[in-house]
Parts: C-alpha cells; structure tokens; sequence
C-alpha cells in the first residue's frame, strides 16, 4: 500500500473516532448550556422581583397607615396601593405578573395582607404579603425603642425549561419543573 494510501486511511480513522465522541458528548453539552440559560434566566428575574419589591416597600412606608383598620383597605386603600405598585413595576420590569394588578385580597389577619394570585404563564400561584406593622426593638445607649417597619415579600413561581432537556437525555431522569423564588424588603414607616 502507498504511503498516501496509508495516511489517508489513518485520518480517516480518526475521523470516525473524533465524529463518535462528539456524538456521543454532545447532548452533555447540550444539557450544560441549557442548565446555564436556566439558572441564568433565574438569576435575572430574582434581581428584577428584588428591585421591583424594594419599590412596593419603598411606597409603604411613605403611606399613611390611617386606613388599615378599614375593611376595604385590601381592594382600594394603601395596601392596594401597595399591591398595584409591585405589579407595575414586574410589569415595567418584563416579568409577567401572574394577574396581581387589581387581584382581590385572600387574606387578612393581624396586619398582614396576603395576595395569592395565579394567572398568565404562571405555573403556580404567585403570593404577595404585606407587613404593615413588623415591630424592631432598637437598642441604642440603653434605651430600647420599637421601631415599625413595612415588609413586602413575595414568592414568585419559576417555570424551569431544563426539565425538558434532561427528559431529552435521560428519559426516566427527574428535575423539578418549576421553583419559588422568594424575595423581600422592609422599610420604616414614616408616617
């Protein structure tokens, strides 16, 4: 056999070689870039919830907190107010806001608002609670005084689109198709 000959069957060879081990490693990588997307994805609607729940408390604590022993305080008071202000700037944010805006009250006890919602691509309820009256002690130079505070908190649901693709890979493999994502924030009343 010619030295061609030889050399182009060893390439050839190699080639064969080089085309199964990518077949073979490409749905690994695949599943790692679609895992990067994903968790990537996630990360940038925690840091927009975060910033649009630090503007819904931003706007409680410059509400007045006359009207919270009303009974329609949830559907057009300040805690609705609240409400409609964190769904706006989700929405400003590009984040859908599971039907929040204008939703009816699903709880209130103590101070405590609770908004549970499900609506749009959400895969699970969405739950907004409004705090108006979390009490701090603060001590400072021996003098405790309370201090109340706004909190907002909200858990978002997520909806994970590597499910899918690991389903893909490993058919009997499980990953949990969606997440809560939970963010808060807290702020002094002011008035």
């Amino acid at each position: 056999m010619s030295t061609w000959r030889r050399a182009f069957h060893r390439i050839s060879d190699e080639t064969g070689a080089t085309l199964a081990e990518f077949a073979f490693s490409l749905p690994f990588l695949v599943v790692i870039l679609y895992a990067v997307f994903d968790f990537g994805g996630a990360l940038t609607l925690k840091q927009k919830l975060g910033a649009s729940v630090y503007e819904a408390a931003r706007t409680a604590a410059s509400q007045s907190t006359a009207d919270l022993s009303s009974s329609t305080v949830g559907t057009n008071g300040s805690i609705a107010d609240i409400r409609d202000t964190l769904a706006h700037h989700l929405q400003a944010a590009g984040v859908d806001d599971c039907g929040l805006l204008g939703a009816a009250l699903t709880t209130n006890t103590n101070f405590q608002w609770v908004y549970s919602v499900t609506g749009g691509a959400c895969p699970a309820p969405l739950i907004l609670t409004i705090n108006r009256q979390q009490v701090v002690a603060v001590a400072a130079g021996g003098i405790t005084t309370h201090v109340i505070f706004t909190q907002v908190r909200l858990e978002y649901p997520f909806q994970w689109r590597l499910s899918s693709v690991i389903q893909l890979l490993v058919p009997s493999g499980t990953f949990p198709t969606s997440a809560t994502i939970a963010v808060e924030a807290s702020m002094q009343n002011l008035t």
